[in-house]
């Protein structure tokens, strides 16, 4: 039997594309609240208000930290990068600009992990800078993701076993889920389990 080695990297690019299609098709289902089959700039500004609520009424630079990030992130989903508000992102379009544009270097840091840095400045109410299972599981029953999952996700992010999640053990799991090609990253967790880390 003859190793074809171009149809064996086809074919592990592809298993890989697929982990990330995954994950993406599963934020865009979050994303799309109202279960649309696209997402609008009314439609991401009101997942916005969702995730902005989760920190505390005074917290307004952690608020206006997020609603900045997402706004850059709305903008890159857009082709000409600008902000027409008729917009309309459907799902493969969203996968695509994820992979192309949304997770680039720049952008991931501008677009996403300022996010994470602000949700988790703004869910740290005790100022540790950790984030503890209760802290946690905020995020599950405020973005109505299944809590049964919650114990699995906080054992795999929480990396080094001390009972919290660290600033850094955050980013880490982030920026895992985002670009990680490898179903075994524990960053996969982030949002539940996906087919992929369960088969």
């Amino acid at each position: 039997m003859i190793f074809n080695q171009t149809a064996f990297v086809a074919r592990e690019h592809g298993m890989q594309g697929a982990l990330k299609d995954e994950k993406f098709n599963a934020l865009f289902g979050m994303f799309d609240t109202q279960g649309q089959g696209y997402l609008s700039q009314e439609g991401f500004r009101q997942f916005t208000d969702t995730v902005t609520e989760l920190a505390p009424s005074h917290d307004t630079e952690n608020v206006a930290a997020m609603r900045k990030a997402f706004g850059k992130w709305w903008e890159l989903l857009l082709p000409s990068g600008g902000t027409v508000a008729d917009a309309r992102i459907g799902q493969q379009e969203f996968v695509d600009v994820m992979r192309s544009n949304v997770t680039s270097p720049g952008n991931l840091q501008e677009a996403v992990l300022d996010i994470a840095d602000a949700l988790m400045r703004a869910l740290d109410t005790n100022g540790d800078g950790m984030l503890s299972k209760g802290e946690y599981l905020r995020i599950y029953t405020h973005l109505g993701i299944d809590p049964a999952h919650c114990g699995d996700a906080f054992r795999r992010l929480d990396r080094d076993g001390d009972g919290a999640i660290s600033h850094d053990e955050w980013r880490t799991a982030l920026t895992e889920f985002y670009l990680s090609d490898d179903a075994s990253a524990p960053g996969n967790w982030l949002l539940g389990p996906l087919a992929s880390t369960v088969a």
